[in-house]
């Protein structure tokens, strides 16, 4: 394999490929301050293309990347720690963070639906001090022709959270759109999914958002099991000839009526590629399927048919205008792409319009997003993670993090992570549901834990404590008090190598600051809310503003408990778990 070495504006690139050294350039396009942008191009490659350069390791803490999950250590160069993605799965971004948050080097590259793999790694083989970057092309799929990428290498000794925020911004130039984020989207949201499973029922649920809807809750997805009658199968055998079933909601139309009434705009889920094999429609379109998966025991849809594409959007369509639904989950996009488990389909008919999966996918959520929203302009458009790159988010205006029932510490993780992308949509955490008995105090904490993204929840209200619902109502009122702040204001998270320590939202006038593990904190006279979701009671506050401060100290009800005087200099304060303290200047 030949190696090309390239000086480019002082930064030494190797580029090795069995492709010719002359079918390749790489070239520095514009330069700002720290912030570079250069772009490859190559001519009718032949083979696999890595792009390396390196960085010294000194001060260099963690790793950052949108699909990191728990996974922030750097690794080394035989196993480097990686960054995949394609249409349906993550995004081309990595970034080196040094001590105290600040970005080392941001990476982005312009092609967020080739599969592309960018790595980094310690370079210890070679003993130069040195990390590794790298990224992989074509590994999976040669292109025609000319291949143009756009790479963006940030170093800016700035808050690494605002040089990854800044990238989204970046991508619009590749990706642009026309959609509109609404405030539809940013309603505090009520699921059927972990509560009900494969088997809502109407009363039931009508019962539910009577008390949801007290809760402060606004929206309502009903997930997998309203198209056919019983519990379900636990997989997707009869997805698909989509029609209420009667016996879960026995007047559907009536009920979206109901809950419009009580102020509960509602959704269906949807899984997009799905057609079950015990229903009419796999028979129908068994010529036109990518695979078969035994495990989900259904047929994965083939995109590339304008026909599938009318398929489905025509079903979604029909529905949305029939029961006047006002938004939908869009689910298992990625099982567009082969999974082991899938067997390839024989026999395709034609009439393919386009080459290549991934455009066939693209070209089916627009053809979604502009037909629904062409009906009802602020109508609800939810993917989850991990599809979460630019090409994809254009098509959506809510993304939520990927399922984990009972786990806030992943819903933390997603939450802030989906936020750090500062895509132009709403965040939603995954669903929350808790034990039947569990403290208010911990169901605090677990909604502080998703305090920067929309909530959701999948909890029966019926079963619920007097206290329970005591503390979600105060919580939510709160969070809608302050949603400007907490979704649009300025956003920060602290020690990604701890998996955020604090994270915090701030306007011109108030910050909003949720402690995770961390029990000291800096005041520099800006209003303040801390909330404790740490597991001890006492935090360290520094007044660093030239004025002496005063807290009044909450339960985690939002109850008033105390009022204390905060000098200059470092003092104790005693914040209750899932409290808060509002700090302000006297």
């Amino acid at each position: 394999m030949a190696v090309k070495n390239l000086s480019v504006n002082n930064r030494e690139f190797f580029i090795s490929s069995e492709v010719l050294p002359e079918q390749m350039a790489l070239t520095l396009i514009s330069e700002n301050n720290g912030l570079y942008e250069y772009l490859f191009r190559v001519t009718d490659p032949t083979a696999p293309i890595t792009i390396k350069w390196c960085i010294h390791m000194e001060g260099i803490l963690s790793f950052w990347c949108p699909t990191a999950k728990r996974e922030r250590r750097i690794r080394q160069w035989y196993a480097p720690s990686t960054c995949y993605s394609n249409l349906y799965y993550g995004a081309p971004l990595l970034a080196a963070i040094e001590q105290g948050d600040i970005n080392r080097q941001t990476v982005a590259l312009s092609d967020a639906v080739s599969p592309i793999k960018m790595t980094f790694s310690v370079n210890d083989f070679e003993e130069k001090e040195n990390l590794d970057f790298h990224i992989h092309l074509f590994e999976e799929d040669l292109p025609a022709g000319e291949y143009t990428l756009h790479i963006r290498i940030d170093e800016r000794p700035l808050l690494y959270s605002d040089c990854i925020g800044e990238v989204s911004a970046w991508w619009k130039r590749f990706y642009p759109t026309d959609k509109k984020q609404t405030e539809t989207g940013e309603y505090p949201l009520y699921s059927s999914w972990y509560n009900y499973h494969q088997h809502p029922n109407e009363e039931s649920l009508l019962k539910e958002l009577r008390l949801a809807a007290e809760c402060g809750f606004r929206s309502l997805i009903i997930d997998d099991g309203w198209s056919y009658d019983g519990n379900g199968t636990g997989d997707y055998i009869n997805c698909g000839n989509w029609q209420v079933a009667a016996s879960k909601f026995p007047d559907f139309a009536g009920f979206v009526e109901q809950c419009h009434q009580i102020g509960i705009k509602v959704a269906l889920w949807f899984p997009v590629p799905f057609v079950g094999f015990h229903t009419e429609d796999y028979e129908k379109l068994s010529d036109k399927l990518l695979y078969n998966s035994p495990g989900f025991r259904a047929g994965i849809l083939d995109p590339r048919y304008p026909e599938t594409r009318k398929y489905i959007t025509d079903a979604y369509v029909k529905i949305v205008s029939e029961y006047n639904l006002d938004g939908l989950k869009l689910d298992f996009i990625d099982s567009f792409k082969k999974r082991p488990d899938f067997v390839k389909v024989t026999g395709q008919a034609d009439g393919k319009d386009c080459e290549k999966v991934e455009e066939g996918v693209a070209k089916l959520l627009r053809d979604i997003r502009e037909q629904l929203t062409s009906q009802k302009e602020d109508f609800m458009i939810e993917f989850r993670q991990d599809y979460v790159g630019p090409a994809m988010t254009k098509e959506c205006n809510m993304l939520r993090v990927g399922d984990c029932p009972f786990e806030s510490l992943t819903n933390r993780i997603g939450t802030i992570d989906l936020r750090l992308l500062n895509h132009e949509l709403a965040v939603h955490a995954d669903m929350l549901v808790w034990a039947q008995n569990e403290s208010a105090e911990n169901i605090a904490k677990m909604l502080l834990n998703i305090m920067f993204g929309v909530p959701q929840i999948s909890v029966l209200l019926q079963e619920s404590t007097e206290k329970q619902l005591t503390q979600l109502k105060n919580h939510i009122k709160y969070w809608y008090d302050n949603r400007d702040v907490l979704l649009h204001g300025h956003f920060k998270a602290c020690a990604p190598e701890c998996l955020y320590a604090l994270a915090s939202s701030e306007s011109d006038d108030k910050r909003i600051a949720v402690s995770y593990t961390k029990n000291d904190f800096l005041f520099d006279g800006k209003q303040t809310d801390l909330f404790n979701a740490t597991a001890s009671d006492i935090f360290y506050l520094e007044n660093a503003a030239d004025a002496p401060a005063a807290a009044v100290i909450c339960d985690p009800y939002g109850t008033e408990i105390a009022a204390v005087e905060i000098p200059a200099g470092v003092c104790r304060l005693n914040i209750p778990q899932g409290g808060r303290a509002e700090i302000t200047l006297k």
